[in-house]
């Protein structure tokens, strides 16, 4: 669990060199003896391990755990390509030119509606 140090006296910052640090995850103030969790927080742009609350560890653990296997996902699916015919692709590999469209001739101009003449009366 984290301590409650208090960090606005300047006092309480340089004991035995405590010191006030961020949680690279959620930005909270935690410190820095207390503090042992380390992990990467690479969404934030620490790609190796660094301070994370008590609060934030596991959120940031499963967070990598998932990231890790995605990558490992993507890079099986780049290894195991399945054949182009599978796709809807030719079976030679080669990408055929998408067919070109024809231009239509204009067809005639729809004619206007006529009026509905009234009914004579008998």
């Amino acid at each position: 669990s984290e301590c409650a140090s208090d960090f606005s006296s300047p006092s309480s910052s340089s004991q035995k060199g405590n010191g006030k640090h961020h949680c690279r995850h959620c930005g909270r103030i935690i410190c820095g003896n207390c503090c042992t969790d380390r992990e990467a927080v690479p969404w934030h742009g620490h790609v190796g391990k660094t301070l994370v609350c008590t609060s934030c560890i596991k959120v940031v653990e499963m967070r990598n755990l998932a990231l890790h296997a995605y990558s490992d996902l993507c890079s099986l699916l780049v290894k195991v390509r399945p054949p182009p015919a599978l796709l809807g692709g030719p079976a030679d590999g080669q990408a055929k030119p998408a067919p070109k469209k024809r231009p239509q001739p204009p067809g005639p101009a729809p004619a206007p509606k006529a009026k509905a003449s009234p009914k004579p009366k008998a």
